[in-house]
């Protein structure tokens, strides 16, 4: 939180929309959005409404499912250069396996990577 000039972390009660408050009722744009993947917000009608008809069906299993793959389907369907999609549970994971596959692929062993950028908590 030295970043933006507080000593102290700030924490967080609620959001909705683009808008976060804090636990002593301050309301905050956030600007961060979970650092990308809340693209329609926080607590989004929708998308609420949506992860509850899933979670219906249970919530993770360790083992593929047919909403996986025609979620892979439709990524490949939509971006012509994917051929294969691989779904995991992380950025950490999704750094790790593109890491894994461009070595694979490449027969390199060194990768680039930007100084003072997350990488996933494994290669910071």
């Amino acid at each position: 939180m030295r970043a933006v000039g507080l000593e102290e972390p700030v924490f967080m009660r609620s959001g909705a929309g683009a808008l976060i408050e804090d636990v002593d009722g301050r309301r905050y744009v956030d600007w961060v959005m979970s650092w990308g993947p809340l693209v329609f917000g926080h607590a989004d009608p929708e998308t609420l409404e949506a992860i509850g008809d899933a979670a219906r069906h249970g919530t993770t299993f360790g083992a593929p499912t047919e909403a996986e793959v025609e979620f892979a389907a439709e990524i490949v369907d939509a971006v012509p250069s994917v051929e294969l999609v691989r779904l995991v549970s992380s950025g950490t994971e999704a750094a790790m396996s593109t890491i894994r596959l461009a070595r694979a692929f490449t027969h390199r062993d060194r990768i680039l990577k930007f100084a003072g950028c997350y990488h996933g908590h494994v290669d910071a």
